[in-house]
Parts: structure tokens; C-alpha cells; sequence
């Protein structure tokens, strides 16, 4: 299995001149990359901070803990069909006995 991209956010600071801003926004492009982006986010009604996002590709700690996420949600979806399957197999039965085999 591969590492996937992820996306990642990191507050800055986008006040001051215009000339000092073109500046760090061209530090972020060279930081971040040309598709990451500035968002908005609310604090609440009066503060708000500013925001890059970021694709990056996932560290081998995130790597880890999402395979094992993976193979928890494989497992208990086999569980969960096993179960189903298992119910399914009863009421046949049950059935079977009531109304005979065809």
C-alpha cells in the first residue's frame, strides 16, 4: 500500500504592507506549494483567523495508523457479515422446517 496525499492547515498571519505581504504569500507558495490556499475561519462572530491548506503526503506515524484504521474497519466488516449471514442461515432454516423443502 502507498502513502496517500493529506491535507494539513496551519494559521498565519495576513496583516500588514502590501509589499510585505506579496512577500510572505510568495514564501508560502515556495513553503506549501502553488495548491495550497488561504481560508477563513471563524472564531466566533468577531474573530476570525487566516489558514493554509495544504496537500502533503502522509508521515509514516499517520501511514501506520491508517493501515491499522483499515484493517479494524476490514475486520469488523467481515465480523458484521458473518453475523448477518449467520441470521440469514437461521431464519432459512426456520423457515425450511416450517414450509418443507421445495
Amino acid at each position: 500500500m502507498t502513502k496517500k496525499l493529506v491535507w494539513d492547515v496551519e494559521s498565519v498571519d495576513f496583516e500588514g504592507r502590501l509589499t510585505w505581504l506579496r512577500e510572505y504569500v510568495e514564501n508560502l507558495i515556495e513553503k506549501y506549494g502553488e495548491s495550497a490556499y488561504v481560508k477563513i475561519e471563524y472564531v466566533n462572530e468577531e474573530n476570525a483567523d487566516y489558514v493554509v491548506k495544504y496537500e502533503r503526503e502522509e508521515t509514516e506515524k499517520e501511514y501506520t495508523k491508517r493501515l491499522k484504521e483499515e484493517e479494524k474497519q476490514k475486520a469488523a466488516q467481515l465480523l458484521q457479515q458473518q453475523k448477518k449471514e449467520e441470521k440469514e442461515r437461521k431464519e432459512f432454516e426456520r423457515l425450511k422446517k416450517k414450509f418443507g423443502e421445495i
